[in-house]
């Protein structure tokens, strides 16, 4: 089951087209949908898509491990081991033990597994630099890979959930506790004895799923994963980022440019980034005025009004984060309705947010322009607030602010790496 130096390399490199592929392929099956949210044990969970190209990398790393292993191929002694043996059987115990912490139902990893299959499937098929040879041994691959993958995850799934007496998860959070996501309960599973449960009578040479389910239960279906967005300000969170992508500023991977980069996003960040804003736009539009340690003014700037702070905090936090003055401009622009919004939710006044925007943007050019430098003994919101961008502005337990790590092009590297984009 070989395959030639060429071929895996291919594989290898192809971490971002088939991450986007895996995604696309799983809306599909409803697993998933245009917000990258997940189903996941009773409800949904945002994603970000270098997630999915990340965890694509590691697979195809895996799969050419697999194809230079003499112990390839299914064999029950194999799948049913605790430890040891191929690649596959490692990799779908890795997978079992992780998304056990975090509640995936085994039916919910198959339901991701088969489209990430498909993805490799494709894209070998369709490669432009890989030889009719090398595509034969890659699907060759690919195809016994997963096989033993489906048995070893299923088996020790089993053990695991057999070992706990099928008892509900102990954390009911799936994971968001820990992990730096939000997590929504959108299924009421039923609960049902087997005595309740409605499996047909089946006689010899026959099968008839009604016959003897009579008063019996039938367990309703998991909903379809098909853009659910809560009301309120997940809605109007909604509507900024669709105003983004309007503008070119956002794709529709969620990615959001930031200087060079396509930096990808959770649904949730638009959320985050809201409050960021309102941390400003709330006081302002109720006509209050902040409070300021030393000079009110900064290069004649009024310190006090809070458009003018957020225009200062968030250039700096921008700057740091090697974004570009228009794409922070145009973020603050096409956000207009949904501050207002925002604010209506709130039962704040609304009118104030065209003021707010029109005295921040050009504030923002000029920091920008003049490189003018930040006090943050002036603006002591520079220690608690976030950047605007959404894949910062929520705070992420396993991803910190590149300015918070000791060693910051270290940490970028080893994100660059992992095939994350920072």
């Amino acid at each position: 089951m070989a395959i030639s130096k060429a071929a895996a390399s291919a594989l290898i490199s192809m971490g971002e087209q088939l991450g986007l592929a895996w995604q696309f392929n799983t809306r599909r099956t409803r697993g998933t949908d245009e917000m990258l949210n997940i189903c996941i044990g009773d409800g949904l969970a945002p994603t970000k898509i270098d997630g999915w190209i990340h965890a694509f990398t590691l697979t195809a790393k895996a799969i050419v491990k697999y194809a230079a292993d003499p112990d390839a191929g299914l064999d029950i002694v194999g799948v049913t081991s605790w430890t040891g043996g191929n690649s596959a059987l490692r990799y779908a115990r890795w997978q079992a033990d992780f998304h056990w912490k975090i509640d995936t139902r085994p039916w919910q990893f198959f339901l991701y597994m088969y489209p990430m299959k498909w993805a490799f499937r494709d894209n070998i098929k369709a490669s432009e630099s890989l030889s009719e040879e090398d595509k034969a041994a890659l699907l060759e691959v690919n195809e016994s890979f997963w096989e033993e993958v489906v048995c070893a995850y299923a088996y020790r799934s089993e053990v695991i959930e057999r070992s706990r007496g099928f008892a509900p998860h102990p954390d009911p959070t799936c994971g968001s506790s820990w992990q730096g996501y939000p997590y929504r309960k959108i299924w009421d599973r039923d609960d049902v004895t087997f005595a309740q449960l409605a499996l047909p009578f089946i006689e010899k040479g026959t099968y008839d799923e009604r016959k003897g389910t009579e008063g019996k239960i039938e367990p309703k279906p998991f909903p379809a994963v098909e853009n659910q967005v809560e009301p309120g300000i997940p809605t109007v969170a909604l509507g900024w980022l669709r105003a983004a992508q309007e503008r070119g500023l956002c794709d529709s991977w969620l990615r959001l440019k930031l200087g060079t980069r396509w930096v990808p996003t959770r649904f949730n960040g638009w959320w985050a980034s809201l409050d960021e804003v309102a941390r400003f736009l709330e006081p302002f539009a109720r006509g209050q005025r902040a409070s300021v340690q030393g000079s009110p003014t900064k290069e004649g700037l009024d310190l006090t009004d809070y458009a003018v702070r957020f225009a200062l905090c968030h250039s700096e936090l921008h700057r740091r984060m090697k974004g570009e003055t228009e794409q922070l401009v145009g973020l603050l622009e096409a956000g207009r309705r949904a501050f207002q919004e925002s604010l209506r939710e709130k039962g704040i006044p609304e009118t104030p947010v065209d003021a707010f925007v029109d005295r921040a943007a050009p504030i923002i050019r000029k920091v920008f322009a003049t490189e003018m430098a930040m006090d943050a003994d002036q603006l002591p919101e520079l220690h608690v607030a976030r950047p605007l961008h959404p894949r910062f502005a929520p705070v992420d337990p396993l991803e910190p602010l590149p300015w918070q790590v000791p060693d910051t092009q270290r940490y970028l590297k080893k994100m660059a790496q992992l095939g994350y984009t920072i």
